[in-house]
């Protein structure tokens, strides 16, 4: 067997690790019980141990130098050096502080959880500091002068070719955008909308087969907190919360996660588990599912198919889908220009905690100096499940994501049509296949964009877009 089969049958091993980490994550958000997450915490530290080692072992590195003296097409060489980079990166952390790492993310999400329900922050805020200084400890490690600072190194791994001065520079585009248009808004009393639980579900269930073309391989779940996981090839999950009284946010969460999903299930199954078989990054993931919220779920067709669906009136379900609210302090359910703002504040926060000049016990008080008034744990700093993951850097890649899906869609409908008398799903899933997601993890996120585009990632096409859906 050559050098790189047998490289490729290792890293195999290690894919399914990873795969097994996600089924443990995955339950744990969705069907664990509160009493369980003790002893799971124990086995995720155990997994991602058992991965670590697998990426230090002596014969897995003799392997990758040993690939570099072979032949290779040009695609196995993407595919070494994206592992050579993993193992570089995971190799430098010492393997029991991946463990440590893995079990107080299991602990932080149960203290989360707590907040979530209303019983304070207190362990909340002692766990996710010890958790801070796991993650500030495993950069001193990995960051050997690649990034110009810690907190570059975390946004590379979920907008990988992004640097904070860029994201400072596309923030600086839009800021002034958001403050002014927010300044002509009030806020609004939403309209209830409720309907059985079951009902919702199905319905989650039907967009979601449109959107994703691949019934049989995503499932769909309820959790606290919304989101896609892939646990296996051909096996997505996605799951949403049910709110009473606003089930419109369910639905928009359905078609978000929907929207991760269908990236997830058409890439290159034949490349599954290495980088050309993955997503360019987390930012480019976002790129997708916010284009499916936004542009199709938020579209006129899709508000037509809820009301008739649900006995609702059009009417109010497009008005809820063009309503700007700047009081709405939940990032998940907020409008497109107040989210962006949301982002900015936890952008800004992630910055100053990085670079020393915020403590974890500081972050509700900082949080509140942001939006000028004092706000609960649960529907401030604490009302996303991010941080609780140690997924510090990840908030950017949302706001960018906004920016891909304006710029995605402004192309692509000078190409095909995308709005008939229903929603192309297919001729927008193919268009996305051909132009996106047929390069998987080949190009960093910038590079994406401008292949699929033809230009750099712009804000302007987010403005542009926002401006007339608003009427702005």
């Amino acid at each position: 067997m050559a050098n790189f089969e047998k490289l490729m049958t290792k890293w195999d091993i290690i894919s399914k690790l990873s795969n097994c980490s996600a089924i443990l994550g995955y339950d744990e958000q969705v069907g664990m019980p509160l009493n369980g997450f003790s002893y799971r915490s124990d086995i995720s530290s155990l997994l991602s141990t058992m991965i670590a080692k697998n990426l230090n072992s002596r014969r897995f590195l003799k392997l990758i130098d040993a690939c570099k003296n072979d032949s290779l097409t040009p695609d196995q060489t993407i595919i070494l050096s994206d592992i050579e980079d993993t193992v570089k990166f995971s190799n430098r952390i010492p393997v029991r502080l991946h463990g440590q790492l893995s079990k107080m993310a299991s602990v932080c999400h149960s203290e989360w959880e707590k907040v979530k329900r209303g019983q304070g922050d207190k362990g909340y805020l002692e766990s996710l500091e010890k958790f801070v200084d796991l993650i500030k400890e495993s950069i001193h490690f990995a960051n050997k002068g690649e990034f110009a600072s810690d907190y570059d190194y975390l946004l590379d791994g979920y907008s990988k070719g992004f640097t904070t001065e860029q994201i400072d520079s596309l923030f600086s585009g839009v800021k002034p955008f958001i403050e002014t248009n927010l300044k002509k808004f009030e806020g609004y009393d939403v309209k209830s909308f409720d309907a059985d639980e079951t009902k919702v579900l199905d319905f989650c269930r039907i967009i979601s087969n449109k959107i994703t073309g691949a019934e049989s391989s995503v499932g769909l779940a309820k959790s606290t907190h919304p989101f896609c996981t892939t646990l296996g090839k051909n096996d997505v999950r996605i799951t949403t919360r049910i709110k009473p009284g606003n089930i419109l946010d369910s639905i928009g969460s359905a078609v978000h996660e929907s929207g991760h999903a269908t990236y997830e299930c058409w890439l290159d199954l034949n490349n599954y588990g290495n980088v050309l078989g993955s997503a360019a990054s987390i930012a480019a993931h976002e790129g997708i599912s916010l284009f499916y919220e936004k542009h199709v779920g938020e579209s006129e067709l899709i508000a037509s198919e809820i009301a008739n669906y649900f006995g609702y009136e059009y009417s109010d379900v497009l008005a809820w889908m063009r309503e700007i609210n700047p009081n709405n302090l939940i990032r998940t359910e907020s409008d497109e220009i107040t989210y962006q703002r949301h982002i900015i504040n936890r952008f800004t926060i992630e910055k100053e905690l990085f670079n020393g000049n915020l403590t974890v016990k500081n972050i509700p008080s900082r949080w509140n100096e942001l939006y000028g008034q004092e706000l609960s744990p649960s529907n401030g700093y604490a009302c996303d499940v991010h941080w609780a993951g140690g997924s510090f850097g990840y908030f950017p890649s949302y706001s960018i994501g906004h920016m891909i899906a304006a710029q995605l869609r402004t192309k692509m409908e000078n190409e095909i049509e995308m709005f008939g008398p229903d929603v192309n799903f297919e001729g927008v899933r193919n268009w996305l296949r051909e132009h996106y997601f047929i390069h998987g993890g080949r190009f960093k996120t910038p590079e994406l964009v401008k292949t699929a585009t033809g230009e750099d990632l712009n804000s302007n096409y987010w403005m542009n877009y926002v401006s007339k859906k608003f009427g702005l």
